[in-house]
């Protein structure tokens, strides 16, 4: 292991000799390929934040969850025709609320929060890279590489959805864990706001409180681990309790009596992993053969265990969309850039290094450079896909018009947020009926059962609007299809990610009711 006097000295001769026009030309076109990437996401998400309707079709049931906060009513209750909650922790909906405030009840309030902490993973990516390596270029570097991600991960960046917000947590525990300084209680306390927003962070946590266990000495190992227990496991129990146990079945019986599909295993590493990023992976998982710090390298290490097993096991649950990939991307983006970092350190180093060390490891970080320029080639994507129209906002306005001229209440399961900007009553999400039905357990079922066919059956909404098929049997006897294919032109009004579905059918209460 390198001394800090050595490593401090190896920098300072990395710094004087960047002039070198080799290292120069392969840094400068990663960065700008960085910026580029950057400046796209950027670009895309302040261009569509302000969009009234869905970019993801489940947005508008968060936008429902937000409002039951603000409402004061309940978010974890009897799952019913009048609102089902989706299988998420609340901290997301409450802080989502207080930019509700400020911003006004609509999905550009939810989006901002998102928005700002894909911002905040920036920052943290940048702080842990650029500490590690000494080299600001490479914090960047590593930045440009998540952003490069942005559509491989699903185009969920900056959408009314928990993932960046508790990858945001999650990263600003991981940097206070790496610093080191005496912040073990802050961290776990993160570690366990991560997880109200997300249950998954549990399986990032686990791993980051073990390498605390094993890499701190005295009693020092125990506080990240108390303090995630403390926030986790005392918000949990209260949270469980106030909802009579529908907290538990909502966050962690309802997921797991999910179909799991791990025959397809091995399609996480081949699709998502390997094809899309195949010059970057070798890279990534060189810190991990460091002989540093052992406190660095058993973050580093459960880091690595952590956000790939959360990322894999969520892509094996059923229904699971590209963004559970995130964790995954995120690590590889961050170890990547740090690989560049350290390859570059010891290639400018002449101080106690043979010439052939130093020739070899100038080798591996050229290379590495053009590994990253080749992977943002590959990554490119074009912008415009993932912008609403024109068009697109001009037919939204359209169908709440349609459903505002009703008289009475008006049912649009797949696109609740719809009936709301209408001024209509809420209700449910066909997201969270479709998770109860999934389960395993059979009462929860049967109370949504009964409460969506009993609405339907007594004709309770003066019309419904669905995307696809959906309860025939309760629903033609007592509506009539009025119109189909709603919305003209075809390719108008689909979300921008996600499940593509959009209104296609209007039914109405028969006149005989």
């Amino acid at each position: 292991m390198l001394s800090e006097r050595v490593k401090l000295d190896m920098i300072e001769r990395a710094r004087a000799l960047k002039s070198d026009p080799w290292f120069a030309l392969l840094r400068t076109l990663s960065c700008l390929a960085a910026s580029w990437y950057v400046a796209a996401y950027l670009y895309i998400a302040c261009s569509r934040i302000d969009y009234a309707y869905d970019l993801e079709w489940m947005e508008g049931g968060m936008l429902e969850h937000v409002a039951r906060v603000i409402e004061g009513k309940p978010l974890y209750v009897e799952p019913s025709i009048d609102f089902t909650p989706y299988i998420y922790a609340p901290f997301y909906y409450w802080l989502s609320a207080l930019f509700v405030q400020i911003i006004g009840l609509g999905l550009p309030a939810l989006r901002a929060v998102s928005l700002l902490s894909s911002l905040g993973v920036f920052f943290f990516i940048y702080q842990i890279v650029r500490n590690s390596t000494g080299f600001r270029h490479c914090g960047w570097i590593a930045i440009g590489l998540f952003a490069a991600m942005f559509v491989i991960g699903g185009a969920w960046f900056d959408i009314a959805r928990v993932d960046s917000l508790y990858l945001c947590i999650l990263m600003a525990a991981v940097w206070l864990l790496y610093r080191g300084d005496r912040t073990e209680l802050v961290a776990g306390i993160l570690l366990g706001v991560a997880f109200l927003t997300k249950q998954t962070a549990l399986l990032m946590a686990v791993p980051l409180c073990l390498a605390r266990l094993l890499g701190v000495p005295g009693w020092r190992r125990l506080y990240c681990t108390l303090g995630f227990v403390a926030v986790a496991g005392g918000s949990a129990v209260i949270l469980n309790s106030q909802s009579d146990g529908w907290f538990f079945y909502y966050l962690f019986e309802l997921p797991s009596s999910h179909k799991m599909l791990w025959q397809d295993a091995s399609a996480f590493w081949r699709f998502d992993i390997f094809i899309h990023l195949p010059f970057i992976c070798s890279l990534a998982f060189f810190p991990l053969l460091r002989r540093d710090k052992a406190r660095v390298v058993l973050i580093h290490w459960a880091s690595c265990v952590g956000f790939v097993a959360a990322a894999w096991s969520s892509r094996m649950h059923i229904g699971g969309f590209r963004n559970v990939v995130m964790p995954a991307y995120l690590f590889l983006s961050w170890s990547a850039a740090e690989t560049i970092g350290i390859w570059w350190l010891f290639a400018r180093s002449r101080n106690g290094l043979k010439s052939e060390i130093v020739s070899l490891t100038r080798a591996l970080s050229a290379f590495a450079y053009l590994l990253c320029i080749s992977q943002f080639a590959v990554l490119w994507y074009p912008i415009r896909p993932h912008l609403p129209t024109a068009a697109d906002r001009a037919v939204g306005d359209e169908l709440v018009k349609l459903i505002a001229e009703f008289d009475g209440p008006v049912l649009v399961p797949f696109h609740g947020h719809l009936a709301r900007l209408a001024g209509k009553e809420p209700h449910g999400h066909q997201m969270g009926f479709m998770d109860v039905y999934n389960g395993k357990e059979t009462g929860p079922k049967e109370a949504v059962g009964r409460s969506i066919r009993a609405a339907l059956e007594s004709a309770r909404y003066a019309a419904v609007v669905v995307d696809e098929k959906w309860w025939p049997d309760a629903l033609n006897p007592h509506y009539r299809k009025e119109r189909g294919h709603l919305i003209s032109p075809k390719n108008t009004f689909w979300p921008k990610t996600g499940k593509r579905v959009r209104p296609l059918w209007l039914y109405i209460r028969r006149k005989n009711r």
